[in-house]
């Protein structure tokens, strides 16, 4: 099947290559003559919404390659994964379960400090603020 069917243009019918996809501007006035007015607006304020995200969305990568870096000095997950202080903790549940270690946790509170690390904080300041000063 052809790129081009009926009477559209080609340029409707978007870029041919996957790279061409990141700056592609939509074509609102055909949308708006196919669809109608209101799924022409739904689509501009699509587009719009879209590209108010893509400063959070870099900052937020910012804020979890800084929990990446950082790692290593975070001094609970060492305490956590410290094979010579292994601290035996209670069962969790009453009757079938048993003793275990707390290093075997270690994973786990590595991967939370990803998500939960100092610059979290000043990230949920910039959403906060982002929030209430977009349009």
């Amino acid at each position: 099947m052809p790129r081009t069917s009926g009477p559209w243009p080609s340029w409707v019918f978007g870029p041919v290559r996957p790279s061409e996809h990141i700056c592609y501007v939509q074509g609102l006035g055909w949308t708006t003559k196919y669809f109608g007015e209101k799924i022409g607006l739904y689509f501009a304020w699509l587009g719009l919404y879209t590209s108010f995200l893509i400063p959070s969305s870099v900052i937020g990568v910012i804020v979890f390659l800084y929990g990446c870096a950082t790692i290593e000095e975070d001094i609970p997950s060492k305490e956590m994964c410290d094979q010579q202080n292994a601290f035996t903790m209670c069962p969790l549940c009453d009757k079938s379960c048993d003793y275990w270690n707390l290093s075997s946790a270690c994973g786990t509170a590595q991967a939370s400090h990803l998500f939960d690390n100092p610059a979290t904080v000043v990230f949920s300041i910039f959403m906060a603020l982002w929030s209430k000063l977009s349009p």
